[in-house]
């Protein structure tokens, strides 16, 4: 059955549209005063950046929240851009964080940079600061103690714009933002060795039996990647002299094999022994040597992270090695071996594209009175019968994560 509608309340209706109506275009009025409208500074609580990208945009501010964060938690970032005057490039605009390595994004976001209209910046109005948010999440298998986050602006997806900033950048012209800690559950402590300075010569034959090595730093006994500990013992003495690092390792192990012969070739493998040094832990990049049974060695740089190397790199190592036993016999029962190594440690790089200096009187890494810090890691590679196995990896400062070269879990070296 059809009802018709009161008149007085047909009217009421009518009412109730034209104000809604009036509502509608006095906050569509308001939102394009506040878009128009140049706002004068950025928020008190908002850090202030000077950074300006080639199409003109300018990177004024950012809000990040001061942790710490935990593995899974949300992280909300707020960036403030101003265009001073017309633009003609419309980016986009990226947000990333990253660990140890500047080189892996952890987690990112990418989008059109747009105003409260979703304006693109060639039509914004000139000197008005336009207020972008983001939320980035924490991973979950996050190790390090550390996350660091980034902004860039784009063409497309790779093709990233110049700029010229007052904050630190990095090779990808990507402005780094701020640093927050990060609480996880693996141990946060890492072991520290103080090495001492010596004056007595090493002949360098692999045997360890010069008096200076009795007073060398001693390591604890290498652990499994999660702590746990291993039947075969592995430990390492470290000496410094002059502009010199010396370091023993002292290997047991009932089956020798490493059949490798040249020099970079991957001995690490196979049955072998590792040095990875950071020596200023402010910059990004390692150092890695590894020398087999037989005394052959591989040196490489990774200038940003582990899986970005540099074979053609030479760190002037030199190492003797003493077998006990027999190299490459399966069946036989060895006795282990070991290794002494040369490290110069005088124009070292420190990061990508620099050279350090470690003589007396200057420092690297973290000042700690007259003595330098820096992160090292030792480890021991080790393969059984019929070795085509993954190889063990056992170290002194175990990584308590799926990243084993993390730098983050380094120990530290004063020397």
């Amino acid at each position: 059955m059809h009802t018709r509608t009161a008149p007085w309340r047909r009217r009421r209706t009518l009412r109730d549209r034209w104000a809604l109506g009036r509502l509608l275009l006095v906050g569509w009025a308001l939102e394009a005063v506040a878009c128009r409208s140049p706002t004068p500074a950025i928020p008190a609580s908002a850090t202030p950046l000077e950074a300006i990208f080639e199409n003109g945009v300018q990177l004024v501010g950012y809000e990040i929240p001061p942790g710490p964060f935990t593995p899974g938690s949300k992280v909300p970032i707020v960036l403030y851009f101003r265009a001073p005057g017309k633009v003609t490039v419309d980016p986009l605009r990226q947000v990333h964080e990253t660990g140890d390595c500047p080189g892996q994004n952890l987690h990112g976001d990418t989008r059109p940079l747009l105003d409260i209209r979703e304006r693109p910046p060639s039509f914004w109005e000139p000197g008005a600061i336009i207020r972008d948010s983001v939320e980035l999440t924490v991973p979950q298998n996050i190790a390090t103690d550390e996350v660091t986050f980034w902004a860039s602006l784009t063409m497309g997806a790779q093709q990233r714009l110049k700029f010229t900033s007052a904050a630190p950048t990095d090779l990808n012209q990507r402005i780094q933002l701020a640093t927050r800690p990060v609480r996880w559950t693996a141990p946060s402590r890492v072991p520290r060795l103080s090495v001492p300075s010596i004056d007595a010569s090493i002949t360098l034959d692999g045997r360890l039996d010069e008096p200076a090595w009795q007073t060398a730093a001693v390591t604890s006994r290498f652990v499994r990647d999660d702590g746990s500990s291993v039947q075969e013992a592995t430990v390492a003495r470290v000496l410094r002299k002059g502009h010199t690092l010396f370091i023993g390792f002292e290997v047991s192990d009932s089956d020798l094999f490493s059949p490798y012969r040249e020099r970079d070739d991957s001995v690490e493998m196979q049955d072998s022994v590792g040095v990875f040094f950071q020596p200023d832990s402010t910059k990004p990049g390692f150092m890695e040597i590894a020398v087999s049974p037989a005394n052959v060695i591989l040196d490489r740089r990774h200038p940003l992270c582990q899986e970005e190397e540099e074979l053609e790199w030479q760190s002037g190592v030199r190492s003797a090695v003493q077998v006990q036993g027999t190299l490459n016999q399966p069946g036989d029962v060895d006795r282990g071996y070991t290794v002494e190594l040369e490290i110069p440690l005088e124009g070292w790089p420190e990061g990508a594209g620099e050279t350090a200096s470690l003589s007396p009187g200057t420092s690297t890494g973290i000042s700690s009175g007259s003595s330098r810090i820096g992160r090292l890691n030792l480890l021991r590679n080790d393969t059984t019968a019929p070795y085509q196995r993954p190889v063990e990896r056992r170290f002194w400062s175990p990584p308590h994560q799926r990243d084993p070269f993390a730098p983050s879990r380094f120990g530290q070296l004063e020397y």
